[in-house]
């Protein structure tokens, strides 16, 4: 169901910064091949901004084994999904030019229910990663889009 900002963050959990710092950790280690040269020179260099450290790439184009689904496929998931961890790439304010874009803090990870999560997709950032404690499967939902059609991934079956 569609919620209010206030009532949208009453249901989320933000995770303590040392779990959040975990599980970002645990989930390059499984799902980004550090290997890559995009990993390499645009995620793992950070580069100086005015806000703090950022690194200049997004954790997507790095999946392993991603397979590309359809929004619609996202929301299908809603049948088997329940609780999950969401988080997003960490840039800088000074590359990003959507007024408000920030509901949440840059290094904050949520942990809600997957149906919340994909009624009010309009509370957080356009690229998001969305796993659950298990981390053995992930869905990256991308700012770009395919002949007008929002462009997500998979790794792993769920």
């Amino acid at each position: 169901m569609k919620l209010g900002f206030d009532e949208f963050t009453s249901e989320v959990e933000i995770i303590s910064k040392m779990d959040a710092k975990h599980f970002r950790s645990e989930y390059i280690n499984k799902f980004i091949n550090t290997d890559s040269e995009h990993y390499k020179k645009y995620i793992e260099v950070v580069k100086q901004f005015s806000d703090r450290e950022c690194y200049q790439g997004y954790l997507w184009d790095c999946l392993i084994n991603p397979k590309s689904i359809s929004i619609e496929e996202v929301v299908k998931f809603r049948a088997v999904l329940k609780k999950v961890i969401v988080f997003w790439d960490i840039h800088s304010q000074d590359r990003i030019f959507i007024p408000d874009y920030w509901k949440f803090g840059k290094d904050n990870i949520l942990k809600l229910e997957f149906g919340e999560l994909i009624d009010n997709l309009e509370y957080l950032l356009e690229d998001i990663y969305v796993f659950d404690e298990t981390l053995k499967w992930t869905l990256a939902l991308t700012h770009e889009d395919d002949n007008g059609e929002r462009i997500c991934m998979k790794s792993r079956s769920i």
